[in-house]
Parts: C-alpha cells; sequence; structure tokens
C-alpha cells in the first residue's frame, strides 16, 4: 500500500517524489521541477496483478479494496490518496469535494462504461487514435467497458488521467490471474530440483 499525501512530511514537508511539480516546499522554495511519479503506471509496468487506488476517507471503498486484494493471490498494490494535515492539507480537497458529486472523480466498476458526473451523465469515449475524451452520455449510442480481468492498454491510459483535464479514476485497475511463485515451486513436477532446494533451505536454517 502506498499513502500517497504527495509530501514527506516526517521529514517537515519536503517535496515528494509524487509531490506535484512547482510545489513549494521548505526543500523547494522556488518550486519542484520534477514531474511527479505515477504510481499506478509504475505498479502496472512493474506487472502487479492487482491494482487500485482508493481514497482514505472513502471507507466503503477502500473497505472492499482491501477485502479483494487479500482475497488475490498475487502481488498486490493499491495507491491511497490522502491529505497532510500540516503540510499538504488540501492535496486532494477536490476529491473530497467530489465525493458526492462525482464531477472530479471517475468511479472504476469492472463491466460498466466510464461515466462520471452528478447524474452520471458524463463519459469517457477512446478515439480511434486512442486518445480519451469526454461527451455526453446520449450522444453515443456504445462505449468501452472497464475489464480489470484482462491485460489493456486501457489501463494505462486511465492511469495517465488527472485533474484539471479528466476525473480521476478510483477503483480497482486490473485484478488478473497468473501462477504465483509459491504455485510454482510448489507444482513443479521435478523431484530432484525439489529435494535440492529443500537441502539448500534445510542447510540455511
Amino acid at each position: 500500500m502506498l499513502f500517497n499525501n504527495g509530501i514527506y512530511g516526517l521529514t517537515k514537508g519536503q517535496y515528494s517524489s509524487t509531490s506535484q511539480y512547482g510545489k513549494v516546499t521548505p526543500s523547494t522554495p522556488y518550486g519542484s521541477f520534477e514531474h511527479p511519479v505515477n504510481p499506478i503506471k509504475l505498479a502496472l509496468t512493474a506487472d502487479c496483478t492487482f491494482i487500485a487506488r482508493s481514497i482514505d476517507i472513502d471507507n466503503k471503498g477502500l473497505h472492499d479494496i482491501l477485502l479483494k486484494a487479500v482475497a488475490h493471490k498475487g502481488t498486490c498494490f493499491i495507491e491511497i490518496l490522502q491529505d497532510c494535515n500540516i503540510y499538504n492539507k488540501d492535496n486532494i480537497l477536490s476529491l473530497r469535494n467530489s465525493l458526492n458529486d462525482f464531477e472530479n472523480i471517475l468511479f472504476l466498476k469492472h463491466g460498466s462504461g466510464y461515466f462520471f458526473g452528478k447524474n452520471f451523465d458524463k463519459c469517457i469515449y477512446l478515439d480511434k487514435n486512442y486518445e480519451f475524451s469526454i461527451k455526453n452520455k446520449s450522444e453515443f449510442n456504445s462505449h468501452i467497458v472497464h475489464d480489470i480481468t484482462k491485460d489493456s492498454i486501457i489501463h494505462y491510459l486511465l492511469s495517465d488521467m488527472s485533474l484539471p483535464n479528466f476525473p480521476v479514476p478510483i477503483g480497482i485497475f486490473r485484478s488478473i490471474k497468473k501462477t504465483t511463485y509459491e504455485e510454482s515451486y510448489f507444482n513443479s513436477k521435478s523431484k530432484k530440483y525439489n529435494d535440492l532446494i529443500k537441502d539448500e533451505i534445510y542447510n540455511l536454517v
């Protein structure tokens, strides 16, 4: 789990790898000159099999994600967006204010389209150039569907979505099944190999 408050609070407010470009802190009095790391894209690139993002004050949503992560077999990554009450208290202000009107948040739901807005009347569409755009729901009869069970370029495109141009995606990006390291080991049919590993472990302890 990555608790992302966009700052290094324990070191008295230094800018962090997830601080926004231009962020003024004691260690960057003229603003940060670095673009922030994208944690979700980093997890996708690392091939984590369960990837999600939540907000610390979204109790139900975070609870559901944590339960699914615990039940998942494989490497899980969860980004939890939050404020730092002392040094970055408005880090997710626009998201906190959007928990009721959904203008700045795109809640990801498996098997559903990418709808958001107070009446869920806005939709994210993918054009022929693989670029997202925002349209009114009534403009089109078809839309892309969120699928967490398959590898998809859409997951990468979603990880790049951010304010002010797009709502921030919240929920599960990816949950796929792959053989884990432990399963590969215990399912190995090579007795000689298994015996060798057991002997090495025995010698180590």
